[in-house]
């Protein structure tokens, strides 16, 4: 038995199809260093850059060093390996994947473990096409991305525990695997043609053993948090920031909203997944601290503060829980 996903084939499928353009110039280390302090007193958890890692990456750069990252987290998800072979065609699809989302990243926090150092990341290129779509410059969009990504360097940093919540539940998934390929098949053409069956995580709840239900809610739960909290805080932050920033948040929100074949390609990619995260995160961020002030900290307490998905649509519940604790 192998790794199950190669990572040296999934990085020669994105050299085939990405190609190679630098990222345009940008100061990354002096942004970082004027917004980190901003960032931390928004949310009240702990950046730590002096360990922290800056890099302004081409699409390219950024896909490789995701097929890196991913085939290292899939192989600690799912230790027992995969027969010869195999790992090499779902290296390709990874490859595949990861290039298909390149022209799509703005940035990117990698909480880093074993050998990987965390590091923040701009997908330059993307961030200036963002910009040019908003009629602004990229140090305005790289500030914008730069402050949703410090607030998860923030989470991770500040609650080391935080991540491995996440793995431990994803562990628990992987270990439920889909039953046959036709059953996955079938699965993601009645998501595409809109089965309501389907929740959170698309056509894996269809191929997945009731068992994996709560776990899979978990990993959508805590998504939902990571992803929300780091909206809220960047559209929260004091006024002048980010100039512009409600026409960035527009164009942002136009951008996850995507209709006809782009939607199609975002399903299949699980960027709609991701962007209900973001919405529904966010709200939830927005409710509490509007019903109590502060009480966005105590949802990183510990792990058993995190809300779960029933209480991030109902976030009277998770205070009236947490408030009890």
């Amino acid at each position: 038995m192998v790794s199950p996903v190669s990572h040296q084939v999934a990085t020669l499928s994105i050299r085939a199809l990405v190609p190679d353009t630098a990222p345009p110039p940008l100061d990354l280390i002096g942004l970082v260093a004027e917004l980190a302090p901003i960032v931390e007193a928004r949310c009240g958890l702990e950046i730590g850059t002096e360990t922290l890692a800056v890099a302004n990456l081409s699409r390219r750069a950024w896909a490789i060093h995701n097929a890196r990252s991913y085939a290292a987290l899939i192989g600690r998800l799912y230790p027992q390996g995969v027969p010869a072979g195999a790992a090499e065609v779902s290296g390709a699809m990874l490859g595949a994947v990861l290039a298909a989302l390149s022209p799509r990243v703005l940035g990117q926090y990698v909480p880093g473990g074993g050998d990987e150092e965390p590091l923040l990341v701009l997908v330059g290129q993307n961030a200036q096409h963002l910009a040019s779509g908003a009629g602004t410059d990229l140090a305005t969009v790289a500030r914008w991305v730069l402050s949703h990504e410090l607030a998860h360097r923030a989470q991770f940093f500040a609650r080391p525990w935080l991540l491995e919540t996440l793995y431990a539940s994803l562990a628990e998934v992987i270990a439920a695997r889909p039953a046959t390929p036709v059953d996955a098949v079938s699965s993601l053409l009645s998501w595409l043609g809109g089965d309501r069956r389907l929740g959170e995580l698309g056509p894996l709840e269809l191929v997945l053993p009731e068992r994996a239900a709560a776990s899979l809610a978990r990993v959508s739960a805590i998504m939902s948090v990571i992803e929300g909290h780091a909206d809220w805080v960047m559209r929260t932050l004091p006024s002048g920031t980010v100039p512009g920033d409600d026409e960035l948040a527009r164009v942002v929100d136009q951008r996850r909203s995507a209709r006809g074949l782009a939607r199609i390609v975002a399903r299949l990619l699980g960027l709609d997944a991701k962007a209900r995260q973001y919405e529904r995160g966010r709200r939830f961020f927005e409710r509490i601290e509007a019903e109590r002030p502060g009480s966005a900290l105590d949802v990183f307490e510990r792990a058993e503060s995190l809300p779960t998905l029933a209480e991030l649509d109902a976030p009277e519940t998770w205070l009236a829980r947490v408030g009890a604790a």
